[in-house]
């Protein structure tokens, strides 16, 4: 098999990418990865799997050596099927996959969001796999609704969350602590909010920012991590709310499974209606509690009741009764949703179970393309 991962591909497409490769291999099958940026293919060494160079501009496609030589090694090595991760790289990566006469898979870690009739006209163009694997059932019907993929041409495969790399008693108080010393909170007794993917959009900081200051919530401090280029707006507007003394803004997390330990309470609030969050995933896998929305696929990312709570798109007070009963819960609920949240991710969000489904889709298409 073929992996083709696009020029800035994301931290999900790559985990995804070396997990089911090490799965192919341990069945004694063959896998090359091609693609990436530079940290992307230090990682594939390192995880001792075949890199090969690769991009996915449209452009240069067939006028760049290392895709011949990629093709080349297609054909002598007797690889059987392509599988590229992410639509931006589709209509390259159908290419490819026509030059060497090989069926196309393709994952969308995320939606292509197109507006009108010429835009989705256009978009499908791009979502040249078949069959697509995504991510939640709340992207399948996405891509059946908007760009008229059948059912058979849409699989839904979870991604796998690795359970040693977040698993709260391998991480050790001197990373929490240093993970703290980080945001500045290392003499902050308050519990802590972790807030990823922030953004500095105004009616979400506004959001936010008017259940953080209502008065009737215990007192923590939210730390939303947000980019870079959004820093100067974000602050500039947390600073004119009432939740300034509440709210923290910040940059970069350079070790997730501390940040996670630090946190007693995890919310994955996007600005639009999400797929499923990686991080509300891990935090769970962390034993911790997980506030979503319940737009797009919330509801499948936690279970409410029992590893977290869904809450209505921008609607603080639902934020605030979330957020208030999180950190009102005594050790005896809190260790029994840790439980339940850890079994959750344990039984429907293995690295095992997402190896097992694409190997078998894997298989499924190549005994079609022999069929046929």
């Amino acid at each position: 098999m073929l992996q083709l991962l696009p020029d800035q591909p994301a931290l999900p497409a790559t985990t995804r990418a070396i997990a089911v490769a090490r799965a192919l291999k341990a069945e004694g099958g063959e896998m090359v990865v091609a693609g990436g940026d530079p940290r992307t293919q230090h990682r594939l060494t390192r995880a001792g799997l075949d890199h090969r160079p690769y991009s996915g501009a449209r452009t240069t496609l067939f006028q760049s050596s290392a895709t011949q030589a990629l093709l080349d090694t297609v054909h002598q090595r007797n690889l059987g099927l392509v599988h590229v991760h992410g639509f931006e790289g589709g209509l390259a990566a159908r290419a490819f996959a026509d030059a060497a006469n090989l069926p196309l898979v393709m994952t969308c870690e995320s939606l292509p969001r197109p507006s009108g009739f010429l835009g989705r006209r256009s978009a499908r163009k791009h979502v040249s796999g078949r069959p697509v694997i995504v991510r939640s059932a709340y992207a399948a019907d996405c891509l059946r609704r908007d760009f008229g993929l059948s059912g058979a041409d849409v699989r839904v495969i979870a991604p796998g969350i690795d359970p040693a790399e977040f698993d709260a008693l391998r991480v050790s108080p001197e990373r929490v602590m240093a993970q703290a010393a980080a945001w500045g909170l290392s003499d902050d007794p308050r519990p802590v909010i972790l807030v990823p993917e922030a953004s500095a959009d105004a009616h979400w900081l506004d959001w936010l920012g008017t259940a953080a200051a209502d008065p009737a919530l215990p007192d923590a401090v939210w730390v939303l991590i947000g980019q870079p280029e959004g820093e100067e707006r974000a602050i500039a507007r947390i600073a004119q709310g009432g939740a300034r003394g509440r709210i923290r803004w910040v940059e970069a997390c350079e070790d997730w499974a501390a940040a996670y330990k630090l946190a007693a309470l995890v919310l994955s609030l996007p600005t639009e209606a999400p797929g499923l969050c990686d991080h509300a995933l891990q935090a769970q896998a962390m034993g911790r509690p997980v506030i979503t929305t319940d737009s797009g696929a919330g509801a499948e990312v936690v279970q409410p009741g029992k590893t977290g709570w869904l809450v209505r798109h921008r609607d603080a007070g639902s934020l605030v009764y979330a957020v208030s009963a999180a950190l009102d819960r005594d050790e005896i609920l809190q260790a029994a949703m840790a439980m339940a949240a850890r079994n959750f991710i344990q039984t429907d969000f293995s690295v095992a179970r997402m190896q097992t489904e694409t190997l078998a889709l894997y298989r499924e298409v190549l005994s079609g393309r022999a069929g046929g």
